[in-house]
């Protein structure tokens, strides 16, 4: 589980395209391991292999300047080699997938970059880090990105390829195929060794000549060590992966009797259960499709747009100030009188939150699938509803200590400040930013629900230009996010720097056994919890009917 998980781009180093009939597709990498980014970051090999084992890999999107909302794309293939993150797509035949395919051909558009989560990190010199496993969101085309060499190499046109789905048999097979080639460079190595051994042995009267082929010895011997260490490692993550289908198909083992029977009494057939959900009747030896069909999560809003910290412990502790400002004349020869600062600890629980499956233990061959895909719904599932929380929670001090102290409920309400000519939800958060900096704060983000962007997208100034720029997300200098959680009636308006989302250092994931039902359950649990100053209240702006603060700015 992660240690650590930020969002931010990382740029592509390499990428072609070519054209197929009347389709665009692109290929290059991702992610370069070994090499010092533009942030101070280095890629370790193998960090992408648990995340492309995952259910999720298959929902990785390629999108139009980082915006979910705005898919241009089909990711066809992706998989991890000794060079990097490798990846190919299709540009969609849509309105803005042909917008961008038109601009990658002129050239207009010419760099990408993608969207991840740092799940497993390390400090190394400096301020520098070394990124050990990593979870993807999604890859995007930019207009401009930070590294200026994350740009389109080179065009060329071809027949079309028919084969435009990804190929989740590669996927799985990646770490193998990695391990193998590091196995071969190491075979290659060790003879290359043994070669110079002995020729080492037949120029024993040549001193220098000698000496020069120990150097080459010692180098081969510092190689021969590094891929040694790359297989271990690769051993370590292949084992990290595994262990949850490890612990289940151990348990299945250990009631094989128990199965057999049952399979007998029921003339071969098997059944699968989920909570309420009995699926029956499936012959025994029937191929089965891949995968679980289930609905998807919608992206993490306040999760991945707030700051996040992770501690330790069962608390979060912060600092609050409060000052008597004295500042005024003096005279001549005179101290005057001293300003105080009054800083006080504050304290607040972590809140815990869990969520639980069940799986029949009969599956006897479809368990290793299921599980997996039942432990990363659980995942999926107890990430949603952290992030809806955050926004909803109603923890306090005192009273509800150990619940999610939630941004809704201790946010400053939203008061007009100007009036406008023919008002709408954008003069509303525009006016709302102005309540902030009235406050001391700059807002930089505005939470909307998904009717309220629709409404936002179709405004336009009075020269008939759009206001909101769909491109990047923005209106004005301030980012605008949709969320599931909030009403179509609720916006908040808030700077970032006001709230911080605060994490124990890592998931509980637990797999029981449930003799008595003749089952195994999945446990996940995660905690969390909100932080706001009480002076930072002030920065965060909510906003409870969009109609009535419409009404209140119209002039």
């Amino acid at each position: 589980m992660p240690e650590n998980r930020e969002y931010k781009s990382l740029l592509i180093r390499e990428l072609k395209s070519e054209k197929r009939g009347e389709s665009l597709y692109i290929k290059g990498y991702g992610a370069y391991f070994g090499n010092e980014d533009s942030y101070g970051d280095i890629i370790q090999a193998g960090a992408f292999a648990a995340f492309l084992q995952m259910d999720d890999a298959k929902r990785i999107k390629l999108c139009w300047q980082h915006d979910l909302s705005e898919v241009i794309g089909v990711i066809t293939e992706m998989r991890e080699d000794e060079k990097g993150l490798y990846f190919e797509a299709k540009i969609s035949d849509t309105t803005r997938g042909r917008d961008a395919a038109a601009l990658l051909e002129d050239g207009a558009i010419d760099e990408f970059s993608i969207g991840y989560r740092v799940i497993d990190a390390e400090p190394i010199e400096g301020n520098k880090r070394l990124l050990k496993s990593i979870y993807l969101y999604e890859i995007s085309l930019v207009s401009r990105a930070a590294n200026p060499k994350a740009k389109l190499l080179e065009k060329e046109k071809k027949e079309e390829n028919q084969n435009n789905i990804i190929n989740h048999n590669q996927n799985h097979r990646t770490m193998d195929e990695l391990m193998k080639k590091l196995q071969e460079d190491l075979a290659k190595e060790t003879a290359a060794r043994e070669d110079l051994e002995k020729k080492l042995q037949e120029m024993k009267e040549g001193k220098e000549d000698a000496e020069k082929m120990q150097t080459s010895i010692d180098n081969l011997d510092n190689s021969i060590k590094d891929l040694e260490a790359k297989i271990e490692e690769m051993k370590k993550k292949e084992k990290e992966v595994k262990d949850f289908a490890t612990a289940l198909d151990a348990a299945l083992i250990e009631s094989k009797s128990d199965i057999e029977a049952m399979m007998k009494k029921n003339d071969g057939c098997i059944s699968l259960k989920f909570a309420t959900t009995d699926v029956t009747n499936h012959s025994f030896g029937v191929q089965q499709a891949q995968g679980v069909d289930a609905a998807p999560i919608l992206p993490y809003a306040f999760l991945t747009n707030l700051p996040r910290v992770q501690r330790t412990g069962t608390k979060v502790a912060w600092l609050e100030g409060n000052d008597v400002d004295k500042t005024g004349y003096i005279s001549e020869i005179a101290s005057g009188t001293e300003s105080t600062y009054a800083v006080t600890e504050k304290q607040r629980n972590f809140a815990k939150i869990g969520t639980f499956l069940k799986i029949s233990s009969e599956l006897q061959s479809f368990l290793p699938l299921v599980a997996d895909w039942a432990k990363n719904y659980a995942y999926s599932k107890l990430q949603a509803k952290a992030d809806n929380l955050v926004f909803t929670g109603v923890g306090a001090d005192g009273t509800k200590p150990s619940e999610v102290y939630g941004i809704k409920g201790n946010a400053t309400a939203f008061a007009a400040l100007g009036t406008y000519n023919n008002a709408n939800v954008a003069d509303v958060i525009l006016d709302a930013v102005s309540q902030a900096a009235k406050n001391g704060y700059i807002a930089n983000l505005a939470f909307v629900s998904y009717k309220q962007l629709a409404a936002l997208r179709g405004l336009k100034d009075t020269a008939g230009n759009y206001i909101y720029n769909q491109a990047n997300g923005m209106l004005g200098q301030v980012k605008v996010v949709p969320s599931v959680t909030l009403a179509d009636t609720e916006v908040l308006v808030l700077d970032s720097s006001c709230v911080t989302l605060y994490e124990g250092n890592q998931y509980e994931l637990e797999v029981s056994r449930i003799a008595a039902e003749d089952a195994w359950g999945v446990y996940l649990r995660k905690s969390i919890q909100v932080v706001i100053g009480a002076a930072a209240k002030k920065g965060v702006i909510y906003v409870a009917d969009v109609a009535t603060a419409i009404g209140a700015i119209t002039a």
